[in-house]
């Protein structure tokens, strides 16, 4: 049976493998990011989604949990859910939008047994309760359209969040 510390062991290694500094990243790194410019919200879209560097692949991981949801009853629990997308973006131009980026990345999503934190196998149905095989996630592609700093409407690409607390 495999355990959530050797996938995140797993995941981590491979992550510390990829990961360069290059001159440029820390050149672009230090200059201060003005979210008000098209330019520079679109340029912080990116490094929030996957870093500064062309072809360097980075590791999101996110967990939760998966309930169900019947009509006059109340929300069932049906297992805690581990996931991980490796991503990369590309810089692309266009001639009209400007200079921006695309994301190419996979997925995969893992079912969990919430009492021992072990991947599910086999998973018994409380409504029926049969016990049916997990078949664990793989989502390839999950990939974004193109963000440029104009948008497909003409208009200047806004910085997406609110910020508050010290700028």
């Amino acid at each position: 049976m495999i355990s959530k510390p050797l996938i995140a062991l797993t995941i981590a290694a491979l992550a510390a493998s990829c990961l360069t500094l290059s001159s440029a990243q820390a050149a672009t790194q230090s200059k201060r990011i003005d979210l008000n410019t098209a330019e520079d919200a679109t340029l912080a879209q990116r490094r929030i989604q996957c870093g500064s560097v062309d072809n360097t692949p980075t590791v999101y991981s996110f967990h939760g949990e998966a309930f169900a949801r019947v009509p006059g009853e109340r929300d069932r629990k049906l297992f805690d859910v581990e996931g991980y997308n490796i991503r990369q973006c590309v810089t692309v131009t266009d001639p009209v939008r400007g200079t921006g980026w695309r994301l190419v990345s996979r997925e995969l999503l893992l079912y969990v047994d919430p009492a021992t934190g072990e991947l599910l196998k086999e998973w018994k149905n409380p409504w029926s309760g049969q016990t049916v095989k997990v078949l664990q996630t793989v989502n390839d592609p999950v990939n974004q359209r193109p963000v440029f700093p104009i948008g497909a409407d003409g208009k200047p690409n806004a910085w997406p969040a609110t910020i508050s607390g010290d700028t």
